[in-house]
């Protein structure tokens, strides 16, 4: 749509077959570029676009009748549909674009619905944390592929509070959805007493992870005895920072929030919760915590997220550098550990499973930055 005509060219519609994938807060560029057009062909334009997703890739549609001062006809977002048109009738459309929260979650939840429908799965299964990612991502899998097919397995150790497995309760009950209790102590145990054997005391870090593995096992234990897919719970920060445990909680068949800021999970689910409580307040409110060792928070290691995620927003998706970036919210001192952290887990996110893709550089094959980029 970007060629030039020639001046004499005298058209009466222009019909666009496009492929545009979705995009956060996307389409008023997508309008103005097809209006451009338009106005350069001064013709009708018929912009078709397409609907469903495909792995990574979410189509949004929201095909339509566009004229030299924007849309005049527009099908609803994320439907599959016809539209008729009375050329003779046709006026500026007004309609209001859904809030950013609302399209987001009909993306991820087309998204998910056709991976399993275009892959021919039925059942899903995912740790229930009683933290936001967790309850978000339970959210979405029920209304893709519905409560009854998605189960979300507790796994509590010494270290959860009452809170996080009364909350996970909470999230599940409120769903619909069936759970399992698996409590991971035992094995922790057993597994440290077989490791201390060889290694004596474990480093604090090592005990750590080794909880996230555990849990990743029994949960990939049990997709793989009950033939479910694992969903992946990690948010876009996380992934960033690498602040997740390679083989522990990155396991799973598909990235749902791998995409999604943490900053704005928080967004989505007051959002969800807008005419209802859905996702429990208190899940909402607590502060983030793997809850790997005593009174362990995520702001023990890193900026709040509210500061954090600009900053990270500005060097994955405006792919700027240290050097060139703006962004106030963290000192110097600040920005220079979040972009080594980015650095030094490009490794890790060469291991993540396929990530729904809600924007325009999300991790995975839309953005391949070498694990090792030191020259000789």
């Amino acid at each position: 749509m970007g060629k030039s005509l020639d001046s004499g060219t005298s058209l009466s519609a222009v019909i666009n077959l496009s492929a545009s994938p979705y995009a956060k807060n996307q389409q008023a560029e997508r309008e103005k570029a097809i209006a451009n057009f338009a106005k350069e062909a001064n013709s009708l334009v018929a912009y078709c676009n397409q609907t469903g997703a495909n792995t990574e890739l979410i189509f949004d549609g929201k095909s339509g009748i566009y004229g030299e001062t924007g849309p005049l006809s527009l099908t609803p977002a994320f439907t599959s549909c016809s539209l008729d048109i009375n050329t003779s009738a046709l006026g500026y459309n007004n309609q209001v674009n859904d809030p950013w929260e609302e399209e987001v979650l009909q993306a991820l939840t087309m998204g998910m619905r056709d991976y399993f429908d275009k892959l021919r799965l039925s059942q899903a299964i995912l740790g229930l944390s009683g933290g936001i990612d967790s309850a978000l991502v339970a959210y979405i899998a029920c209304r893709a592929i519905g409560a009854e097919n998605v189960l979300g397995v507790l796994m509590p150790s010494e270290f959860s509070s009452d809170h996080s497995v009364n909350d996970a309760l909470a999230i599940a009950q409120q769903l619909g959805m069936p759970t399992k209790i698996l409590p991971i102590q035992a094995c922790f145990t057993q597994t440290k007493e077989s490791l201390h054997e060889s290694q004596g005391a474990l480093q604090p870090i090592t005990e750590e992870n080794l909880q996230a593995r555990l849990r990743g096992l029994l949960l990939m234990a049990l997709a793989n005895d009950e033939q479910r897919v694992l969903l992946n719970t990690s948010n876009k920060s996380e992934a960033a920072v690498g602040y997740t445990t390679i083989y522990g909680d990155m396991c799973g068949g598909l990235s749902v929030l791998g995409d999604v800021w943490k900053s704005d999970a928080y967004k989505l689910a007051q959002h969800i919760n807008r005419e209802e409580e859905i996702i429990p307040s208190n899940i909402i409110s607590k502060p983030p915590s793997a809850e790997l060792r005593p009174n362990q928070s995520d702001a023990d290691e890193l900026p709040d997220y509210s500061v954090l995620d600009p900053f990270l927003k500005e060097i994955i998706e405006g792919q700027k550098t240290l050097k060139t970036s703006t962004s106030a919210t963290l000192s110097k001192e600040e920005k220079e550990k979040v972009y080594g952290l980015v650095e030094r887990a490009e490794w890790k996110r060469f291991q993540t499973p396929p990530v729904l893709r809600i924007s325009h550089k999300a991790f995975g094959s839309g953005r391949r930055i070498p694990i090792v980029k030191q020259r000789s």
